[in-house]
C-alpha cells in the first residue's frame, strides 16, 4: 500500500507562471534588478529553481551571477 504520492504539479494540473513570475520578481527587485514580464518566464523555467534564478539574474544582467548563492 503506498502511503505518499509525489508527483510535478506545475504545467500538468496547474499553471503556476503567475506565482513564479511573481516570487521571482521579488528576488531580483531585493538586488534591484528586474522585474521580468511572464512571458519571459515561460522561457526561463525548466530544469528546476536553482536554474531559474541563475537564468533571471543573466536576464537583467548579472552575467557574473554576484547575487546566485544569496538569491
Amino acid at each position: 500500500m503506498y502511503k505518499c504520492c509525489i508527483f510535478d504539479l506545475d504545467g500538468t494540473l496547474i499553471n503556476s507562471i503567475k506565482a513564479i513570475a511573481y516570487s521571482c520578481n521579488l528576488t531580483l527587485k531585493k538586488y534591484n534588478l528586474g522585474p521580468i514580464d511572464e512571458d519571459t518566464y515561460k522561457i526561463l523555467v525548466g530544469d528546476g529553481y536553482k536554474k531559474l534564478i541563475e537564468r533571471a539574474l543573466i536576464h537583467c544582467g548579472d552575467n557574473s551571477l554576484e547575487n546566485y548563492e544569496d538569491a
